[in-house]
């Protein structure tokens, strides 16, 4: 399973700020984002797969985040998974 971090969010971002750090990869169709307990978001990204948990088992140790949400693809809203 593929993923990439696209966004990091103002909230643990140095500068208070976000940082876009590279355009949505080709192959990858799946948006998602990574939320902490509080449900602020710290990350956006896409996956090639709208199932897998891979981007949060890897960055929950790092930044504390416990949720993954993708984006439906027909409705346009957030979902957890």
């Amino acid at each position: 399973m593929a993923f990439k971090i696209t966004k990091w969010c103002a909230s643990i971002t140095d500068d208070h700020k976000d940082q876009i750090v590279r355009p949505k990869p080709e192959g990858l169709d799946h948006e998602f984002r990574l939320l902490d307990a509080d449900k602020v978001i710290y990350a956006y990204g896409y996956s090639d797969d709208p199932n897998s948990f891979a981007p949060l088992d890897r960055y929950r140790d790092d930044y504390g985040c416990i949720e993954i949400q993708y984006r439906n693809k027909d409705t346009g809203k957030w979902e957890e998974l």
